[in-house]
């Protein structure tokens, strides 16, 4: 599964660690170049705003 890591790093075996491989699934992983305060910025307030506003929004038919 994860053949591209080093070999001596510790190798885990699926179902180890559940509570951490649930939150693994569960979260929205946003690529973003570690510069680029301005765009970590745009998405972490158009993340919000849908957060915040999505009473507002239509419902799917």
């Amino acid at each position: 599964m994860l053949e591209h890591l080093p070999s001596e790093w510790p190798h885990y075996q699926p179902g180890q660690f559940p509570v951490a491989e649930r939150l693994y699934r569960n979260t929205l992983k946003i690529r973003i170049p570690h510069d680029d305060d301005q765009l970590a910025d745009a998405y972490t307030t158009a993340i919000t705003k849908v957060l915040t506003n999505h009473h507002h929004l239509a419902p799917r038919k």
